[in-house]
């Protein structure tokens, strides 16, 4: 994250729980799911979205996701990396879930 984008990023992330646990902030690796070697980046880190509504959107496409979407405000200087990936609005985060549940601000039923 660099300068512009101000003190805090906020994204979301589709959890199981309120309050979300660090289980909601495991990758899909170490959650056990296998992913195309070319995508093993991706699956090293976990899935949020810049909007709350492709967020939504996602969770009622994909159930099993979870049924619950919690923002998350990361401060500019966290250590985490974030990038964009697989598409417009969605985002990669890779950091230590006991971290990232921390940065939880807000947690809104799908």
């Amino acid at each position: 994250m660099d300068a512009s984008e101000g003190r805090t990023r906020t994204l979301y992330r589709i959890v199981k729980s309120d309050p979300p646990t660090e289980r909601d902030f495991w990758s899909h690796s170490r959650s056990g799911l296998r992913y195309h070697p070319s995508k093993e980046h991706v699956a090293n880190g976990v899935s949020t979205f810049d909007r709350e509504q492709e967020a939504r959107r996602t969770a009622r496409r994909f159930p099993n996701t979870g049924t619950l979407i919690a923002e998350l405000r990361i401060p500019r200087r966290a250590d985490v990396t974030v990038a964009q990936t697989m598409g417009r609005h969605h985002y990669t985060v890779w950091g230590d879930p006991e971290l990232l549940v921390t940065f939880v601000v807000r947690v809104v039923p799908v």
